[in-house]
């Protein structure tokens, strides 16, 4: 019998967007599968949603009676309502495109018996103007996981990374390396997911488009402040000891890595935060006193803010605010919803 797959749908108040994410899910062609809703205490008619596919046996809906931090909710929708081989995580705003991914996927994997990820290209999708982008990620069919893992960088385009919604992952050896186990990450912890899982198999590449990451006004399903942001620096942190304890790389390679994943994520969050907070010298000021205090070797992510098209950016950012546009105050955007942020403003 050909293994089970989980697709685990995440919810929290977007039942507007949710049926489109279902219908996906259950048109993929692939014989042993089952879709899990996991609904983290909607206040909205998700319920309702739900029921409309009530008549598919491969559907099962679980509901979280008290919300969880994202970390928890993963783990337990991943390994507790899950009962599948292989999991893929998907957002109740984004969508699969392809209805044989899952079929090519555990094709690919069943070629051989390390891969432990496989993932693929999506489209971009600006809701509110109809706007397409695809991502542009070209990688062989089946890569060692460490040279996944020491190439990896935080970011979407044409870069070597996992976009969340295409990867397919086993089940088994999630649980063994403790995914989704530090409730200190508040954001980037499908990524540590994903980058512990490389250091312990290969990892499957389809050059298709096979999903849809759709970008909308509320997108924002959390917020972080700078305190957060720092914590969730275990999202590179804990990879990186888990490297160093299993000597998969020389210390100064391991070292180099560390230093350029924290500063690349830096950098993308420092931008889209002064484009979107209303008090950008103290933000920065607090900012840079961390990053001085913890990580003095990525201060050099403030060049990034330097750049010319960068600081047009943060000035017309500061005229939307002073004309009463909508604005994130003093806390900051996810890390999806920054890289979303980064596609967004050119």
């Amino acid at each position: 019998m050909s293994p089970r797959v989980s697709i685990v749908i995440r919810t929290r108040n977007r039942a507007d967007m949710l049926s489109e994410a279902v219908t996906s899910a259950l048109g993929q062609d692939y014989p042993n599968l089952e879709v899990i809703v996991s609904d983290d205490a909607s206040s909205d008619h998700t319920v309702e949603v739900i029921q409309s596919f009530a008549q598919d046996p491969r559907l099962k809906y679980f509901r979280n009676l008290v919300r969880l931090n994202l970390s928890a909710h993963l783990r337990k929708a991943c390994f507790e309502y899950a009962s599948g081989d292989w999991v893929l995580i998907l957002d109740d705003d984004d969508y699969l495109l392809d209805p044989t991914y899952v079929s090519k996927a555990m094709n690919l994997a069943g070629t051989d018996s390390d891969i432990v990820i496989v993932h693929s290209n999506c489209k971009i999708l600006i809701n509110d103007t109809g706007r397409l982008t695809n991502t542009d990620k070209a990688l062989p069919s089946v890569v060692d996981g460490k040279w996944m893992f020491i190439n990896y960088k935080y970011a979407y385009y044409g870069n070597v990374n996992c976009d969340t919604l295409t990867v397919i992952f086993n089940r088994h050896a999630a649980m063994a390396v403790n995914c989704f186990s530090d409730d200190r990450i508040t954001f980037g912890e499908d990524r540590e997911a994903f980058l512990k899982l490389a250091l312990n198999g290969k990892v499957g590449f389809l050059n298709d488009v096979s999903a849809v990451y759709r970008v909308h006004g509320n997108n924002l399903h959390r917020w972080v402040d700078v305190d957060n942001f720092f914590a969730s620096l275990r999202s590179i942190l804990n990879p990186y000891e888990l490297a160093k304890l299993s000597r998969c790389f020389d210390i100064s390679t391991l070292e180099r890595w560390k230093r350029r994943m924290i500063r690349e994520l830096c950098e993308i969050w420092l931008v889209a935060s002064l484009t979107t907070c209303r008090h950008k010298i103290a933000f920065l000021a607090k900012f840079v006193m961390r990053l001085c205090s913890e990580y003095p070797t990525a201060l050099l992510c403030i060049f990034k803010v330097l750049r010319p098209k960068t600081l047009v950016k943060i000035a017309l950012s500061s005229v939307n605010n002073l004309s009463g546009a909508p604005e994130a105050s003093d806390r900051m955007r996810s890390d999806d919803q920054l890289a979303r942020s980064r596609v967004i403003i050119p």
